[in-house]
């Protein structure tokens, strides 16, 4: 039947009708903070933010899949790609090393899973 109600507690997803109640073990950071609903992937903030010379970029996907890494300006210009192209189910971590060419100021890490995409703000200092 319908779930008529679903929570989490700590790691673990409890789902109730009004025949069964199921429960579900979700690894860690593969949960939604905003809806308590797990998610096929999970974009960390950046650390640290602002930061200089080096931002660690860390994200996890429930299954292998399609994924591009891409860093844009505040005029939407794309100025890094640190990844494109398929990784494993798990956590996984890009440094972003700006090149001499970049200026100080406010970009935009986004996240794109097959048709879904994330964006996380990060501020460099020069």
């Amino acid at each position: 039947g319908k779930a008529r109600s679903a929570h989490i507690y700590q790691s673990t997803l409890v789902l109730a009708d009004n025949m069964d109640l199921s429960v579900f073990g979700i690894p860690l950071g593969l949960i939604s903070s905003g809806s308590g609903i797990p998610l096929d992937y999970t974009l960390q903030d950046p650390y640290p933010n602002p930061f200089n010379p080096t931002a660690a970029i860390t994200f996890a996907l429930r299954q292998s899949q399609s994924v591009d890494l891409l860093i844009y300006d505040l005029m939407g210009r794309q100025v890094a790609s640190l990844w494109s192209g398929n990784l494993i189910a798990g956590e996984h971590r890009f440094d972003w090393h700006p090149t001499a060419n970049v200026a100080s100021g406010q970009y935009f890490i986004t996240l794109k899973v097959g048709d879904n995409h994330t964006v996380k703000p990060i501020v460099f200092l020069k």
